[in-house]
């Protein structure tokens, strides 16, 4: 049996995201099971067993543009056998360019998700790049207008519900994705009305919350939500 090295430095990530996005590090790989047991008749353990072994991973990236529209993966994609459960890019007043990351899963028994068997949602926003901080216009989102009041940060989280289904020895059988959801959640700095920002029709804001401080300005948060169709019925909707 081989023995375990000490590394430094190496991050890896199998996945493909555009190219518009540099690879920095990744987070911790975990690997998990299902542990199911019996209880006699005194409530103590009889037996058990694990099955539905699965590996969950996740990678950070950040932009190198300067210029163009900020590319987001599809939710729900699969590459290189890993299934892209959600993305996350935040933007923030100190940051140089948005970081973006990605959370996956990877099945390691039965039948492990293979590229184009389940569905994708694709985001709706189209957010520019910039040379520094947070951009004025998120996608059309929400458009900061205030000549005082400005933003201080941003999050934008594309994710689907995932669904998978065992065989009939524990082990996974398929698994299918529905509900896309992406949300976009802002924050300003200062007491934000109304009058200093602007939403696009069909995302809910669903929370607003203002916080004040003895010792910072006070901010303002909102979070936006928007249910989205995966691509396929997008597509025959269409044709």
């Amino acid at each position: 049996m081989a023995h375990g090295t000490v590394e430094f430095f190496n991050p890896t990530c199998p996945i493909t995201v555009g190219a518009d996005w540099d690879f920095q590090t990744s987070g911790p790989k975990q690997a998990s099971s299902n542990y199911v047991n019996e209880l006699g008749q005194h409530g103590d353990e009889l037996r058990h067993a694990t099955h539905g072994r699965r590996t969950s991973w996740s990678w950070t990236f950040v932009s190198n543009l300067d210029t163009g529209t900020i590319s987001v993966p599809k939710g729900g994609l699969v590459s290189a056998g890993w299934h892209i459960d959600s993305i996350q890019i935040q933007w923030g007043r100190d940051q140089i360019k948005p970081k973006m990351t990605v959370n996956a899963h990877m099945h390691d028994d039965g039948n492990p998700h293979a590229e184009g068997s389940c569905r994708t949602y694709t985001a709706t926003v189209a957010i520019d790049a910039v040379a520094f901080g947070v951009p004025a216009d998120l996608g059309g989102v929400a458009l900061a207008q205030g000549a005082v009041v400005d933003f201080r940060s941003a999050t934008y989280t594309l994710g689907v519900t995932h669904i998978d289904e065992p065989a009939r020895d524990g082990s996974q059988l398929a698994g299918e994705n529905h509900d896309g959801v992406e949300t976009l959640s802002v924050e300003f700095t200062g007491d934000a009305t109304a009058e200093d920002y602007e939403l696009a029709a069909g995302w809910t804001n669903d929370q607003k919350t203002t916080t004040p401080s003895n010792t910072a300005a006070t901010t303002t948060s909102l979070n936006l939500i928007h249910h989205i169709v995966n691509d396929a019925d997008i597509a025959a909707a269409q044709s």
